[in-house]
Parts: C-alpha cells; structure tokens; sequence
C-alpha cells in the first residue's frame, strides 16, 4: 500500500488527511527507516509495507470501534516500541489529543518539518 493507497482507504472510512496530515505520516516513515539502520525497530520497511502493515493496520480499530475513541480521550499505550499504534492514531484528523507512553517515548512529527525530536507527549 503506497501512500497514495492508504489515503484513498482511509477516505472509504471518512478520514480525510489533511496535508499536515499526510507530512506527518511521511516524517515518521523517514524517521523509522533512519533509525532502523542503528537500532532494530522493525523487520518491515519497504514504503508500502510501512504504509499497509504499521501505519493501516495500526489505524484500523477506528474503523471498528470509534464510538471508544472519543475527541479529547486520553489513551496509555505501554511499550510501544516503534510507536505502532501510539503514533498513527493521534494523527488522525477529529480524534481529539491522545497521551501515548512508551518505554522510549514518542515522537513529535512537525508538519512542517522543522524539527524532529523526542517527546512523550504527540498532539
């Protein structure tokens, strides 16, 4: 699933990405892969693997269940390791500020790109 693929499926279940949106998802797959080449995060990284089995599969219990995912809901996610799903989910639009704690943290993805760094909080 390239990312134009993943737009378009998450548009069958009414998730329009907005283009900071669609920055963000593409900031976390750039910094997956560059900090998978020093630490072992994931055996997956081919762009539409990343796309279809971390980014999709990590948004899919929306499509299901988004009646318990509710607008300014806070959420715990523990040991998240790579940040699937802990990443994805709050970079879904109308989904409200979700706190996510794994055991190194999240990352905060600029939309515009500028900066990259850890924190453990992700708006």
């Amino acid at each position: 699933m390239n990312p134009d693929k993943f737009i378009e499926e998450l548009s069958k279940h009414n998730i329009d990405l907005t283009e900071k949106q669609k920055k963000q998802f593409q900031l976390y797959f750039e910094d997956l892969i560059e900090t998978n080449k020093h630490v072992n995060l994931t055996r997956i990284t081919e762009e539409k693997d990343v796309y279809l089995k971390h980014f999709y599969d990590s948004i899919t219990p929306l499509f299901e269940f988004g009646d318990v995912f509710k607008e300014n809901m806070t959420l715990c996610d523990v040991g998240a390791g790579a940040g699937f799903p802990s990443i994805p989910m709050p970079l879904i639009p109308s989904r409200g500020t979700q706190l996510f704690v794994g055991a190194r943290g999240t990352a905060n993805l600029e939309g515009n790109g500028s900066k990259r760094k850890k924190s453990r909080r992700t708006k």
